[in-house]
């Protein structure tokens, strides 16, 4: 077997991890749960195999996953459009605010949430004054 195929074999053993992982997020989704974790694994999981196949002239499977991005990313611009804005600003500020002062920031993420930020909008704001994390393993 040269090098090609065994990278074409390697492909498909981890495209079927992978489409376990989705399997077993979205089951995790149906059932009600509510970690971000899950939907973030779901989408890496496409995304890694979209890329992949993409190395091996799959286009179908890159066209389907740009597909399911396209329409979970139109979904996320239509919430976003049919939420108060303005309610959504003040919200992510008190998070920032809350972040600055030091204090508890859990009041300021549960009242975003209701005024209809996403997680990575409220990830984002405490970036903004915390800073992100990039470092790794030092091993």
């Amino acid at each position: 077997m040269n090098e090609l195929e065994q990278a074409r074999q390697t492909f498909f053993e981890e495209s079927r991890d992978m489409l376990r992982q989705i399997e077993d997020a979205l089951l995790a989704l149906e059932s009600g749960t509510q970690d971000p974790e899950t939907l973030n694994g779901l989408f890496r999981a496409a995304h890694t195999i979209k890329g992949s196949a993409g190395l091996f002239g799959f286009d179908r499977i890159g066209r389907f996953t740009h597909e399911v991005e396209t329409v979970q990313n139109e979904r996320l611009a239509a919430f976003r459009k049919n939420r108060d804005k303005t309610a959504a600003a003040k919200a992510l500020d008190r998070i920032r605010n809350a972040c600055r002062k030091d204090e508890n920031v859990m009041p300021a993420l549960v009242e975003a949430a209701h005024d209809k930020c996403t997680l990575g909008e409220m990830v984002q704001a405490m970036a903004d004054v915390y800073g992100r994390y990039s470092g790794g393993p030092e091993w």
